[in-house]
């Protein structure tokens, strides 16, 4: 063998494959944590302890997101976006400032 293989992976293929329908498909809220919409780091680290009790840290799940052609994105508000009553609550508060 011409270089180390280095560690082996924590997760299986499989749970690989689990752990990405999982993200491509879900919202945090869906699989029970408070958080409803933005998928972190620690809360992947936490679906993943919970559910094949492998710890692992965010760096190595950063690591293993990036080889899984996963890209990071910085979640990011728009009034916009939001439902008629909220831009509604957002003007009237804003001048009322």
């Amino acid at each position: 063998m011409d270089h180390s293989p280095g560690q082996p992976t924590k997760l299986t293929e499989e749970q690989r494959k689990q752990l990405a329908a999982m993200l491509e498909q879900q919202q945090p809220a869906d699989v029970g944590f408070e958080a409803r919409y933005t998928w972190t780091l620690p809360l992947v680290a936490e679906w993943i302890k919970r559910e094949f009790g492998i710890t692992m840290s965010v760096r190595g799940i950063s690591a293993m997101l990036k080889r899984m052609n996963f890209s990071f994105t910085k979640a990011t508000y728009t009034l916009a976006n939001a439902d008629e009553d909220a831009r509604r609550i957002s003007k009237s508060t804003l001048l009322q400032r």
